[in-house]
């Protein structure tokens, strides 16, 4: 028999918990951890919270990505950050409610048999490394972008991938964006940075590397663009173009040449995206607009950023002679192991071993332990062609499940959510030439990005015409 406060069975359950809290928080204040005597109902409350609303620790994920500098929660252990105690809460949800409440987790996805061999074909190639260490750890951080990749399936509602989701993303991005324009402005070292030998102050936000936040600012761009075009109030078209704006001035204050070149591409496919839906007025309006944004963001670029972006056809600038010397180790390495490579993630260790060895100059700036910088030249060292075979197939199934909802959505009618979808698909994109110049091949927006190519597919399949 129930009542209006639950089952009989779930009283007793009720009670014997709110006694074990009441102990634990009391045993605290006696010790000299006194102050962390609210900690236990704190954290029953966000398990709470969680339970009700899983979307709202998922956005908090998002929300951090850009945040990775920040997100440790004590100095001694550092490993231990936000978005772990996070992910642990939402895997055991997940867990839960699957054992409790019987609701099966949804996880159909054609990506998974690509994951599983592009797995298995690391966990091969760790067992052949000669740098086993290296391995383990790089084949321990692909099984957690996996393990996001499936939260973000389980979690994500359809609806929520147009509200909750990009909100979270560009709330992310752009205030990472201010933070890094405050501190190049004031030259605050948390915020700014000078990165190696170089005497450039350069702006992080609140990532750890000016790449890394290159990186975020592009993938929140076409995002910002779709709210441009299908905001319905003129207010949230003001918003989303002052924060393009930002975050365009955030990408310049970084000095990434490569952010520059992708920026440029980015633009492209924007303007191939989003050109048929502007009438000869809206086209001069955004013309004017894009040139007095120009025109700001010109008069805001310091001369160093141009001497440092004409470096890029000067193979005599060591960074640029040392991106060669990659490719050149990355293919003598490719040839002595050219199907399981060498194992994940060791390319810095046979970077390594070949500065050593007097195959490349060593100067100055040469650290002994580099990555690749290009995300594919290090799946060829590290899990040889099987490996980046299968991690290829998983990409042309994302891209493959972006263009067929998108397409849906349109012969739907249903040109919001369209958009939207080509907003993500551009996005993934983004990434995806980036990855050309640097080794982010776990890098969580990659990860959630091919969540939400399926999310799109399913429903664009099987939504309603009403547009979210």
């Amino acid at each position: 028999m129930t009542t209006g406060h639950g089952t009989s069975r779930e009283q007793p359950t009720i009670y014997i918990l709110g006694a074990l809290l009441i102990l634990v928080t009391v045993a605290f204040l006696p010790t000299r951890w006194y102050f962390l005597a609210p900690l236990p109902a704190l954290a029953v409350l966000v398990v709470c919270m969680m339970w009700r609303w899983p979307m709202w620790g998922f956005s908090l994920l998002l929300f951090f990505i850009p945040f990775d500098q920040y997100r440790s929660l004590s100095e001694q252990f550092s490993w231990f950050t936000i978005s772990k105690l996070v992910g642990a809460l939402l895997v055991l949800l997940v867990l839960s409610r699957w054992l409790i409440l019987h609701r099966t987790p949804a996880l159909r996805s054609k990506m998974w048999p690509f994951l599983a061999l592009f797995m298995l074909t690391a966990l091969v190639a760790t067992f052949y490394t000669n740098n086993l260490p290296t391995a383990i750890n790089e084949l321990r951080q692909l099984a957690t972008a996996i393990i996001f990749f499936a939260l973000t399936l389980c979690l994500v509602p359809y609806r929520s991938l147009f509200k909750s989701v990009p909100l979270a993303l560009v709330l992310g991005v752009s205030g990472s964006a201010l933070l890094s324009l405050y501190g190049y402005v004031t030259a605050n070292p948390l915020f700014a940075v000078q990165v190696g030998s170089e005497e450039l102050n350069r702006a992080v936000g609140g990532s750890n590397d000016p790449n890394l936040f290159s990186v975020s600012l592009l993938f929140s761009l076409p995002i910002l663009v779709h709210y441009f075009f299908e905001a319905r109030l003129v207010r949230w078209r003001i918003a989303s173009a002052l924060l393009a704006l930002g975050n365009i001035m955030a990408l310049v204050i970084t000095f990434s040449r490569g952010g520059a070149l992708n920026f440029m591409v980015l633009s492209l496919l924007l303007v191939m995206e989003h050109y048929k839906r502007l009438s000869p007025r809206k086209a001069g309006l955004l013309l004017t607009a894009a040139l007095a944004a120009g025109l700001m963001v010109m008069a805001f670029i310091p001369s160093s950023y141009w001497e440092r972006q004409r470096s890029v056809v000067q193979t005599s600038d060591d960074s640029i002679s040392r991106r060669i010397d990659y490719i050149t180790v990355g293919w003598d390495q490719f040839i002595k192991s050219p199907f399981i490579g060498h194992g994940p993630g060791v390319f810095k260790e046979l970077w390594a071993e070949t500065v050593h060895a007097g195959d490349v100059e060593k100067g100055q700036s040469r650290s002994f332990l580099r990555p690749a910088h290009n995300t594919y030249l290090e799946m060829l060292v590290g899990t040889g062609l099987l490996g980046l075979g299968f991690y290829l197939c998983v990409i042309l199934a994302a891209w493959r499940n972006f263009r067929e909802a998108q397409q849906r959505l349109h012969e739907a009618g249903r040109s919001r959510e369209a958009s939207m979808a080509g907003a993500y698909k551009i996005a993934f994109a983004a990434m995806l030439i980036y990855f050309l110049i640097l080794s982010a091949q776990t890098h969580k927006f990659f990860w959630v990005s091919l969540a939400f190519s399926q999310l799109l597919l399913v429903g664009s399949m099987t939504q309603d015409k009403e547009t979210p």
